[in-house]
């Protein structure tokens, strides 16, 4: 082989290094783009939930006074109703159908609240799960990083 040839296979192959580094700093590239735009979606899926999640809150501590309301109200109703202040019988039969519905809000109230609180676990439980993928992909955003700026 003559010398010319040598340096001419030592170009090309000099060549073929510098291509292959492009196309692996490329592919690197992509991959961190692709991770950035993962970490944003996490990023507002997780505020969109929280939002959700603090706007269920709210609405169970809602449905939590009013039971405690109404009980408060059956209690006294009930003391109207069996303490014998009460002796018209139209007015007992007012106070047993007033208590009747209080009982059933106060029961309507719980079982809001028990859902809604549910639905604030269940919230809460995606948001850990959403938060542990968005780290997880964090980590793997700063090791491409690094392998891109080597």
């Amino acid at each position: 082989m003559t010398v010319q040839k040598l340096w001419d296979l030592q170009k090309i192959r000099i060549k073929y290094e510098e291509v292959k580094e492009e196309y692996k700093n490329s592919l690197l590239l992509e991959e961190i783009k692709s991770l950035k735009g993962e970490i944003k979606n996490l990023e507002n899926e997780i505020e969109k939930i929280l939002a959700e999640e603090k706007e269920i809150g709210r609405k169970a501590r809602k449905c939590y006074q009013k039971e405690i309301e109404m009980e408060e109200k059956e209690g006294e109703l009930k003391e109207k109703l069996y303490g014998g202040s009460v002796s018209n019988l139209k007015e007992l039969e007012k106070l047993q159908v007033k208590l009747g519905k209080v009982t059933e809000e106060k029961g309507t109230s719980a079982d809001e609240y028990l859902e809604l609180s549910i639905l604030q676990e269940d919230l809460q439980k995606r948001i850990s799960k959403l938060e542990d993928e968005h780290q997880q992909k964090k980590i793997q955003y700063a090791t491409a990083r690094t392998n891109f700026q080597n």
